[in-house]
């Protein structure tokens, strides 16, 4: 039995090694310098994975400098909407300084009607006195010389 055990052991470790022998890539220390050991498979792998990296590399800068071009029109655009809403507000203050000056134009107009109104009853109101004491004189006039 203890016979069996070892043999399977022995062949699980013989399966093991030959196993890990057989992995790429393997690394390899010579002299300090550390080589790696690749197969022709692994080798063409990697060569695909950097020229898609390089490739990737090439349309981040592209849509890196798309982003700063979108930025600047952004930045100009916030600028136009600011110069927009400020020649906004400043025609509103205009528009409330004319519709002002209307009103006070229209209270003018209001005032002066309302004087030339009261001329023209201070004007009746003379010429009635007038009249009346025109009228009143020719009347005692009349009953003196009598």
């Amino acid at each position: 039995m203890n016979r069996l055990i070892l043999v399977l052991t022995i062949c699980l470790l013989t399966v093991t090694l030959s196993y890990s022998q057989n992995t790429y890539p393997k690394k390899i220390v010579i002299e300090n310098d550390t080589v790696i050991i690749i197969t022709p498979m692994q080798l063409r792998e990697v060569n695909c994975l950097l020229t898609q990296r390089d490739m990737y590399e090439e349309v981040v800068k592209s849509c890196e400098s798309k982003i700063d071009g979108l930025n600047v029109q952004i930045i100009e655009a916030q600028k136009m909407i600011y110069d927009r809403d400020k020649l906004i507000s400043l025609q509103e203050d205009q528009i409330e300084d004319l519709n002002k000056i209307i009103s006070n134009g229209e209270n003018i107009e209001l005032l002066i009607k309302k004087e030339i109104r009261n001329q023209k009853t201070k004007r009746i109101k003379s010429n009635l006195i007038s009249v009346t004491g025109t009228a009143l004189l020719f009347i005692i006039i009349n009953s003196l010389s009598k």
